[in-house]
């Protein structure tokens, strides 16, 4: 059987992170009033809504706030930077990025994850 292990970098990470706030940022300049547009036509919340409020409370280190708002966003936002920061600690010990290793059965327990948060804040 093929191992599907992936071993992204953490500066991979880290810009696309960057990249992910610097789109919420320019969201919330240019579009204030920006609907989700799965919320507008089901009356469902989707599993990234809210995560525009959260980041932006990240940011303002308002981390009850971000929570609040979307907590599977903000538990990646935090858990994504603290993996870069410990992946940044590892090279400079060792030399060499710490890798994040994601595989199906990793993949598979975040899909799962996200689907139960969907359902539960949806009740």
């Amino acid at each position: 059987m093929r191992d599907y292990t992936v071993h992204p970098s953490p500066l991979i990470i880290a810009f696309i992170a960057l990249l992910f706030i610097s789109v919420v940022l320019l969201v919330q300049h240019f579009f204030p009033q920006f609907n989700c547009p799965i919320r507008e036509a089901t009356g469902i919340d989707c599993p990234g809504c809210g995560g525009t409020r959260a980041t932006q409370h990240i940011l303002e280190g308002n981390l009850a706030s971000a929570i609040n708002s979307n907590v599977v966003i903000t538990t990646g936002i935090i858990g994504v930077s603290l993996f870069c920061f410990w992946s940044f600690i590892s090279k400079l010990r060792t030399g060499k990025y710490a890798a994040l290793l994601i595989n199906i059965k990793t993949g598979c327990l975040a899909l799962s994850l996200i689907v139960v948060f969907t359902i539960l804040r949806n009740l």
